[in-house]
């Protein structure tokens, strides 16, 4: 593979992936109330341990997409 091909496939997953963690930030975000009655009663939740559990999500997701996404694609930037 060559480092043009590479550097435009990581432009395009970080940009899906910023994408995605805008979406499900603002689907939370808008949608908080009915999104916890979906998963009330799926698992026993609190109010307190949803909204943690949320956040921990998008910060897990938003950690693993720099590290996994934006980060290979400047090193390919500075490289190529």
């Amino acid at each position: 593979m060559s480092i043009p091909l590479l550097t435009d496939f990581f432009m395009w997953t970080t940009i899906l992936g910023f994408w995605l963690l805008m979406f499900s930030t603002a689907a939370f975000v808008i949608g908080k109330k009915s999104i916890y009655r979906i998963h009330r009663k799926w698992f026993d939740i609190s109010p307190s341990n949803y909204d943690m559990l949320i956040f921990a999500y998008l910060a897990i997701f938003k950690v693993l997409l720099i590290i996994f996404s934006l980060i290979p694609y400047l090193t390919l930037l500075i490289i190529g």
